[in-house]
Order: C-alpha cells, then sequence, then structure tokens
C-alpha cells in the first residue's frame, strides 16, 4: 500500500499528464539505450538496422486524450549509423519541435493547415549534402551534373515543389535520352530519391521501380601488337611521363583516376607492391611486376608526394590532364584515332588471357584474370564474350 508521500506523487504525475498539451519520445529500435554500453556488439548492431524516430502525441480537442501524431519524424536520423550522431539528430528535432508547439501550433487547428511546400532546389541540395559524404569525387560531381539537368527540365516544365515529382515525370525524362544515359540518369535519381525518402522529404522512392533500358554492349577495338609497340617505343622517345602512366594502366591494369591518386609513400619495392584506393575498394594492394619495376624506381628516384605531379587542383582535372596530353601525343605522331590509355589495358588483358589459356579452361583462366587485374570474374567473362575471344570448336556433327 502507498504511503502519502508517494500516494500524492502518483497523483501530481497524473494531474501533471493531463496537464499537458503534448508528449515527445524517441524509438530506439526497441527499448531504452540507457544501458547502450553493456549491449553486445549483435544487438547494438540490431537496434541500429532499424529505424529510429521521434514520436509524439498531442492532447485532442474533443477527447482531451493525448492522441498519437503521424507520420513518425526521422527526418535524416537513419543516415547516421552510430548511435551518438542518430540521438544527437533525434534531439535536435525535439528542440525544433517543442519550439514548434510552444509558439502555439497545433495539428489540429484548420488555420495552421498548409500544403507542405519543399523546393525541387532545396531537396537537391539535401541529396548533394549527403552524397558529398558517402560518394568518391568523380561520383559526386556526377551526381551534381545530373540533378543539375533533372532540375532545369523539371522549372522548364512548371514544377516548384519535389512533391509534384512522380513516376510518370520522372518516366517521361528519361525517356528524352537513349538507353546508356537514360540509365545512368535513372540510377543517379534513384539514389537521390532514396536519400529524400530517409530524410523524409518524400515519401517513397518511386524510381526504383522504373526499369532499366535494354542496352547493346559495344565490342572494344583490340589493337595490334604492331601498334601497340610502335606508340610504346614513340612514348619512349618523346613522353617519358606519360609513357610511365600507360606502363601502369598496361601492366598492372590500374584506371586512370587510380593512376593520379598514387602517393609515392604507399608503393614498397621490397615487397613488389603499390597500395591504391580504387573505384570499388577504399585500398587495394597490388604487386608490381618485374617488367616495369626498374623504370617506377627510376621514375621515383628520391622524390615524395603524389607518384604524378600535375598541375591540377583535383584527381579528376589531372586525369583530364593527362586525357589531353595522349590525345596531343596521338595527333603529333598520326596514331590511329581510337588509340586511348585504355587501348593499352585492353591489348595487355588480351595477351594475357590468350597467354593462360594454352595451359588452363576457361574457368581457370579467368580465375588467374580476375586476380591479375583485379576484375571480377563475371566482368572478366563478359569483356571476354562480348569481344569474342573464346569461339567454340567446330559444332558440325551436332547438326547431323
Amino acid at each position: 500500500m502507498l504511503n502519502s508521500k508517494e500516494l500524492k506523487a502518483k497523483v501530481h504525475s497524473k494531474v501533471h499528464f493531463f496537464k499537458m498539451k503534448y508528449s515527445i519520445g524517441f524509438y530506439v529500435g526497441g527499448g531504452n539505450i540507457e544501458n547502450w554500453n553493456t549491449l553486445s556488439k549483435s544487438v547494438q548492431q540490431k537496434k541500429l538496422q532499424k529505424d529510429w524516430y521521434v514520436r509524439w502525441s498531442y492532447r485532442h480537442p474533443q477527447t482531451k486524450l493525448l492522441t498519437r501524431q503521424n507520420p513518425n519524424i526521422k527526418y535524416g536520423v537513419n543516415i547516421h549509423k552510430n548511435k551518438k550522431d542518430r540521438l544527437k539528430a533525434m534531439i535536435e528535432i525535439k528542440t525544433e519541435l517543442e519550439s514548434l508547439l510552444k509558439s502555439g501550433y497545433s495539428p489540429y487547428d484548420v488555420t495552421n493547415a498548409e500544403p507542405e511546400h519543399i523546393t525541387i532546389q532545396f531537396a537537391f541540395s539535401e541529396i548533394l549534402r549527403v552524397k558529398k559524404k558517402e560518394v568518391k569525387e568523380t561520383t559526386y560531381k556526377d551526381y551534381n551534373s545530373r540533378l543539375g539537368i533533372f532540375e532545369r527540365f523539371l522549372d522548364k516544365n512548371g514544377f516548384k515543389n519535389i512533391k509534384e515529382v512522380d513516376k510518370k515525370i520522372v518516366s517521361n525524362f528519361l525517356n528524352s535520352y537513349n538507353a546508356k544515359n537514360s540509365n545512368s540518369f535513372r540510377a543517379v535519381l534513384s539514389s537521390g530519391f532514396s536519400t529524400l525518402s530517409d530524410l523524409d522529404l518524400v515519401d517513397f522512392n518511386f524510381v526504383r521501380e522504373i526499369k532499366n533500358k535494354k542496352t547493346l554492349t559495344k565490342q572494344v577495338k583490340i589493337h595490334s601488337e604492331a601498334e601497340i609497340t610502335n606508340a610504346i617505343k614513340l612514348l619512349e622517345t618523346d613522353e617519358y611521363q606519360l609513357l610511365v602512366y600507360i606502363y601502369l594502366v598496361s601492366y598492372m591494369f590500374f584506371r586512370p583516376l587510380e593512376c593520379v591518386r598514387l602517393e609515392i609513400k604507399n608503393i614498397d619495392f621490397k615487397a613488389r607492391t603499390i597500395s591504391v584506393e580504387t573505384k570499388a575498394k577504399a585500398k587495394k594492394i597490388k604487386l608490381i611486376p618485374n617488367i616495369i619495376i626498374k623504370e617506377l624506381q627510376l621514375f621515383v628516384n628520391n622524390r615524395k608526394g603524389k607518384l604524378f605531379e600535375l598541375h591540377a587542383k583535383s584527381n579528376i582535372d589531372k586525369r583530364g590532364y593527362l586525357t589531353n596530353r595522349f590525345k596531343k601525343f596521338r595527333v603529333r605522331h598520326n596514331l590511329d584515332s581510337e588509340l586511348t590509355p585504355y587501348s593499352f589495358r585492353h591489348y595487355y588483358i588480351t595477351k594475357i588471357y590468350l597467354e593462360l589459356r594454352k595451359d588452363l579452361n576457361i574457368e581457370e583462366t579467368i580465375k588467374q584474370l580476375s586476380l591479375i587485374t583485379g576484375h571480377t570474374s563475371k566482368a572478366i567473362f563478359n569483356y571476354i564474350h562480348t569481344n569474342d575471344l573464346e569461339l567454340p570448336e567446330d559444332y558440325s556433327k551436332l547438326l547431323k
């Protein structure tokens, strides 16, 4: 039985509850997080895999009961991957909501009910703000460019509010491009609308329901040994820095952007390895083949810093500089207009494949080649299939 003090406290809390106009609480993946540090890592991860949100109730003017309000407020909370940042975001939401409610706002006051207007410009700026933290420089620039084009399309057609944009509008926009470009825009917009959904700026990502268009895979032109050998000899006498760049693309199968990211401190000549930030992984270690190790040592000499010291602001600009430099070299020596740094990469991938096939079956060859180039087996197989590197034996007996 409660004593007088306990009874008074209980009654006071009840009276206080009935006087409250609103209540605000947090959903943190089930249960509470007061004992977070005592939870196992697996339990913490399970909680973080769920959506966290701010839930709130407001006293109904007719029933006089605190009534749960919808929707729950997430506004970017679940973009954060740890408890500390999620909780901080939820506290900020709670502070803003309390300020709004204290100023007299009521969800039941029709005079306050205005259609939600979120400008397209603001929505897209929010996508870019989030993506800048998540993706690499090249991907971010692609997002910026494609979202800008889509924004101008929407503005031209009179759309101002992100809530007005639907599946039909996006489909009409995508249909104005060829299959490859349409699929690239679709990928950016789908990822962008997923972000907007996470931020509660749109209800859901409807772009993912739009199917990709079928594309024809273009066969890569494989240049002859004479063409490649001639270009290498010209580079040896005319463009030493460009030669080392082509060696890395040719013999180590680096992408051009990976080459300009290379730092001398990440080259280990004793272990014959280079670690680099790649397109797919934050860091990858590659073996330096003996065929270029001496050339690379001479090029590095006693320098520090970037392997390629180029006067450009970003890695993308550096890649562009080397690409344009190769074009000038090609024109200067009247080489095939289709010859690019990637041509060397494709030539040597083909060369290694054909050499390995002399002793190995197709599966083993692809496995070994994938290990050498850093591609997935599927990517290598598609490359071989598209470029007709593997033809069947005579199948006449099967037709009899």
